[in-house]
């Protein structure tokens, strides 16, 4: 994938018909082979708070672990770390490898994004510590 076809795609995103979350992808050149600047913003159409949780994949290089997406699928409903409070729009920027694809879940504000299909219930998910 060329960086200029980079983009944010919404995990599960049928299961989740009320995300409201848009993710835009920029990419540009740093000068540096094997490095471009990512800046991922996502912009909130609906008129409430969301919790967000995103990562980056990449079949064939590493990425920083802050953000990789994780190796297994989750099951169970772990709230997925790290995660943000998106009250309009939230900006990010990593240097990151071509090809690289930014997945992302939002729920509303009184649930957690979850590593699994879903969102949970900030309250159940409290005593919860998850795991990459």
């Amino acid at each position: 994938m060329l960086p200029a076809l980079a983009r944010g795609e919404a995990i599960a995103s049928t299961a989740h018909p009320s995300t409201c979350l848009t993710a835009k992808v920029d990419v540009a050149s740093t000068g540096r082979e094997g490095n471009w600047l990512y800046r991922v913003v996502f912009d909130k159409r609906c008129g409430v708070h969301r919790s967000l949780y995103w990562c980056a994949e990449n079949p064939g290089l590493a990425l920083p672990e802050q953000i990789a997406c994780p190796k297994a699928a989750r099951a169970g409903d772990a709230p997925a770390e790290p995660r943000h409070q998106v009250l309009n729009r939230k900006e990010f920027q990593w240097h990151l490898p071509p090809g690289t694809r930014i997945r992302f879940r939002d729920c509303p504000a009184q649930e957690l994004p979850t590593y699994g299909p879903g969102c949970t219930a900030a309250a159940t998910a409290r005593d919860t510590t998850a795991r990459r």
